[in-house]
């Protein structure tokens, strides 16, 4: 007897559950190594040592690229009959898709004219320095006004915030690092080996997080990567960016990265936000990762000093907010022409897609 598998009990696997289910696959029950949940849609939750995978047929509900390799790796070392990724199992139910984009709650809008601006898009273009980057734009846009799996954009299995085919960092002698959005710390301990392999000698790395719990765990990282690099100095500021210094409602989830909201709704403290332009005076920051859940515009104006008089590498974004994709760039590109930029894509359904500028040589 065959069974048929969801691996992932998150959101997307209950999605999958009643996709398949719909199209006439019944699922058995669900695999997921980490939730505490005992099942959905009264589909039994299991761990990997308690099946037998000799005879199952599985659907990979992962969205992380990565992690979703090492899953594929172990199902394949335990003899599973087989396997389907999660982009494969989106290509042969394509109707998955629309569901799983407005699960994103980010790029994807109802209005078409709120992720597509063609003349905009066609400016955007003219922008982006290699032909990769001009593929993944026509790509993703295809991809916004169909949602059809042929256009679907696969990501870039390459380490986020340093891309091996863009060449960010032989003009930099000293690495002056702002990580925009720390979290936990999570890029932190990457950073620091990225940086080391290319020889560079890392002068600071400033963290802004304004979540509590976050800063908490930030901390622990840094004092820990502290030990290892004395001759780094590491600061960590408690605080949002913004194109000012002011207190901001924010969204605080400890299930998710945190998000600066405008308007009041669950789990909101007040928080500081600072302008770049207004922190780091003198500081001359020389590489900007910005990943902080839709703020990326007022931060982008709150250092367009920096921006305008500095050129850092800047490695923003794009994916928060329908219209991010181009006036980011456009925006970034008034207030410094002399930016070599590129795109290339992180995550599964349209997410992780980040922007980066390189000042021209």
């Amino acid at each position: 007897m065959e069974y048929n598998v969801i691996y992932g009990a998150g959101i997307y696997g209950e999605l999958f559950c009643k996709e398949l289910e719909s199209n006439g696959i019944k699922i058995d029950y669900v695999i997921d190594q980490y939730i505490n949940k005992t099942e959905i849609l009264n589909k039994k939750i299991k761990r990997l040592n308690e099946v037998s995978l000799n005879n199952v047929n599985i659907f990979i509900s992962i969205t992380s690229p990565n992690a979703e390799i090492e899953v594929i790796k172990e199902l394949k070392e335990l003899n599973t009959k087989s396997i389907l990724s999660f982009v494969e199992t989106l290509f042969m139910y394509p109707h998955l898709i629309e569901r799983c984009v407005k699960l994103t709650k980010t790029w994807y809008s109802n209005n078409i004219d709120d992720m597509i601006d063609d003349n905009k898009i066609k400016t955007l273009k003219e922008l982006l320095s290699d032909n990769k980057s001009k593929k993944l734009l026509e790509k993703i846009i295809y991809f916004r006004k169909t949602l059809k799996p042929e256009y679907y954009p696969i990501p870039d299995l390459g380490p986020q915030y340093f891309p091996s085919d863009i060449d960010l960092f032989s003009s930099v002698d000293k690495i002056r690092f702002v990580d925009g959005g720390a979290f936990i710390g999570d890029t932190l301990s990457s950073s620091i080996n990225a940086f080391k392999k290319l020889n560079k000698v890392i002068d600071y790395i400033a963290s802004f997080e304004p979540d509590v719990d976050n800063i908490k765990k930030l901390s622990e990282e840094v004092l820990k990567q502290r030990k290892k690099y004395h001759e780094t100095n590491f600061f960590i500021y408690p605080c949002g960016l913004w194109s000012k210094n002011e207190i901001l409602s924010f969204n605080s989830n400890s299930n998710s990265n945190s998000s600066i909201i405008n308007e009041v709704g669950n789990n909101v403290i007040q928080i500081m936000a600072v302008s770049l332009d207004q922190t780091l005076i003198g500081s001359s920051p020389n590489y900007v990762k910005m990943d902080i859940e839709g703020a990326e515009k007022e931060a982008i104006l709150g250092m367009q000093e920096i921006i305008k008089n500095d050129s850092p590498i800047l490695a923003i974004s794009l994916y928060h907010k329908p219209k991010d994709i181009w006036e980011l760039p456009l925006l970034i590109n008034k207030l410094n022409n002399k930016y070599d930029m590129y795109f290339r894509i992180y995550g599964s359904m349209g997410l992780e897609l980040v922007l980066y500028c390189v000042p021209k040589k």
